[in-house]
């Protein structure tokens, strides 16, 4: 965002669609309430911000084990990449550590 915000001018945007497929479509719904967030204080011209997944909701399902691990896999994922700074506050307060 820093980026786009620097060398592309995303200060004057009016108009943003956040979109992304599979892995990507999983991470405009993580992270879309911060892009919001970060639009709102740096993009003081827009005027609509609309996020648009193609895919990527991963139901938590039992593996062949019957065990469902999606949670598990996605809170480890989130702490061995130091990327709990990307999601949503109120979201991980609610959940805690499941």
């Amino acid at each position: 965002l820093e980026d786009l915000l620097h060398r592309h001018h995303l200060d004057k945007a009016t108009d943003v669609a956040l979109n992304g497929d599979s892995a990507g479509g999983l991470a405009t719904f993580l992270h879309a309430n911060y892009v919001g967030y970060f639009l709102t204080t740096h993009a003081p011209k827009l005027q609509r911000f609309k996020v648009f997944p193609e895919s990527g909701f991963f139901l938590d399902a039992p593996n062949g084990y019957g065990e469902r691990i999606w949670g598990t896999q996605m809170r480890l994922a989130a702490e061995l990449f130091n990327a709990k700074e990307g999601l949503d506050a109120h979201c991980v307060e609610a959940k805690g550590r499941q």
